[in-house]
């Protein structure tokens, strides 16, 4: 991995003790002492291996400006301590007192990378219900977007946060994500045993900036028009309050609409037929804890909670895509309906009706809760 340039300023005068703190993705720790002011090496014992090296370096300069080399693939936070006091001991407990200093520098891991399922049979006729139709084959995740993904992006645009992409229900018992720090230094975890649970508490707009930044190509830095407001959609404050953004016509990666989504969760281009349920089946999907059975889903209370995605690996679509039906209902960019925006396939929650074909919920853009959440597509040809 290439070295990462990184800086900060002192007070003045310069602390007498700096000290580090190092999080991986494995949400591990490990705090020490400098050595005269000097940091020379971090090793973290960890699953992933995980070394960081930092320069020799004066943290004693008014300006202090330095390398960090750590393995591709790993997401990092490296923060620093800075006391007026002396090293008390060893312990994290014990490392610095007082503290009046406290900030946290992200270093993204590796950049993130979907499976996709392709839809096919350009050219089919609509379902019964209006939707469905598309001329063109196209690229749909085969799950919903992750916990563990989106904290990816949140801490590449979100130190600070003007847009509101996360929520503090993500914090909490039936979310999945946790916040660390203060505002302009934010950083962020997929919350242990949660990680490959799809992301929720989601509006529409956040799902809109979080396929810009994949059009984007993931960059680092402030939310802006380089990052989440334009690329696959131009996102202002007006057009968020009319509920009027539409799909550019250069997106790369951006939300499916109405009519994509339900061609990839209910039509079988084999028959040219639409399934009633998203499991590749017109008999009502079956509500279950997760396993290897077929034409199942997490709905109807049966779990009480979001699962993994993927936990159903019998219960594909016709075109291969999983957990369109239950686990999260999922935001798509089809039209506007005045203030409304669809919501699709009913999450854990919900009873089986609302994973058939013919169900479809209105909600306004700006909802958000512990049953939402989206995946995303691309077009047929995109590398």
């Amino acid at each position: 991995a290439a070295p990462s340039s990184l800086s900060f300023e002192n007070p003045s005068p310069p602390p007498a003790t700096i000290g580090y703190n190092v999080q991986s993705d494995s949400g591990i720790q490990q705090s020490s002492e400098t050595q005269a002011g000097h940091i020379y090496a971090v090793t973290q014992a960890t699953t992933q291996d995980l070394t960081l090296t930092v320069s020799n370096v004066s943290f004693h300069a008014a300006t202090v400006t330095f390398e960090v080399q750590k393995p591709d693939g790993t997401n990092l936070n490296l923060g620093f301590f800075r006391s007026d006091g002396a090293v008390m001991g060893n312990s994290a407990s014990e490392f610095i007192t007082p503290r009046f200093g406290e900030f946290w520098i992200n270093l993204p891991g590796a950049p993130l990378e979907f499976e996709w399922v392709t839809v096919a049979d350009p050219g089919n006729a609509a379902s019964d219900t209006g939707y469905g139709a598309v001329s063109y084959s196209y690229e749909i995740a085969k799950v919903e977007v992750t916990n563990t993904q989106y904290a990816q992006f949140l801490n590449s645009v979100a130190a600070s946060d003007p847009g509101g992409l996360y929520h503090g229900e993500m914090g909490g018992s039936l979310g999945g994500i946790l916040r660390s720090g203060d505002d302009g230094n934010y950083t962020y975890a997929a919350d242990s045993g949660r990680e490959s649970h799809p992301v929720s508490w989601v509006s529409f707009g956040d799902a809109l900036r979080f396929a810009n930044w994949l059009h984007n190509e993931q960059p680092v830095g402030e939310q802006g028009a380089d990052t989440t407001e334009d690329g696959a959609y131009t996102i202002s404050e007006e057009a968020l309050a009319t509920n009027s953004i539409a799909r550019n016509a250069a997106a790369k990666i951006f939300l499916p609409s109405e009519g994509e989504w339900v061609k990839a969760a209910y039509y079988d281009g084999g028959t040219s037929a639409y399934d009633d349920y998203p499991a590749g089946s017109s008999t009502a999907t079956t509500c279950a804890a997760p396993g290897d059975t077929g034409n199942a889903a997490n709905c109807d209370g049966v779990v009480g909670d979001r699962v993994a995605v993927g936990s159903y690996p019998a219960a594909a679509s016709s075109y291969g895509s999983f957990d369109q039906g239950g686990n999260v209902a999922e935001w798509s960019d089809g039209e506007a309906e005045t203030e409304f925006r669809p919501l699709r396939g009913g999450d854990f929650f919900n009873g089986v009706s609302h994973l058939a074909r013919t169900n479809s919920i209105a909600v306004q853009p700006a909802w958000e809760s512990s049953g939402v959440g989206f995946r995303i597509a691309r077009g047929h040809d995109t590398d």
